[in-house]
């Protein structure tokens, strides 16, 4: 849950997903607009010198996830561009 709520308050839903219906693997991740999937069923908190330590398995589309990415920074650049 708290991995969930910073990815909202960081505005990050665009970058990183939760997968919560089944694991994935790299078949499901094929195509996906986000940078990484997180397989929820992988999160586990350890702790660790007074704090906790997440660990978690991410799954991403090297091609696709890199394409979504920069098109992302040719949108963001092309407002901040109109914005002058």
């Amino acid at each position: 849950e708290a991995m969930r709520e910073a990815i909202e308050a960081h505005k990050l839903r665009d970058h990183i997903a939760i997968e919560e219906r089944h694991s994935p693997d790299s078949l499901f991740v094929k195509g996906r607009p986000e940078t990484v999937i997180i397989d929820a069923a992988s999160i586990q908190t350890v702790p660790m010198h007074g704090d906790t330590l997440a660990m978690f398995k991410g799954w991403f589309d090297n091609e696709w996830g890199y394409v979504a990415n920069t098109l992302r920074l040719a949108t963001k650049a092309h407002q901040l561009m109109r914005e002058m």
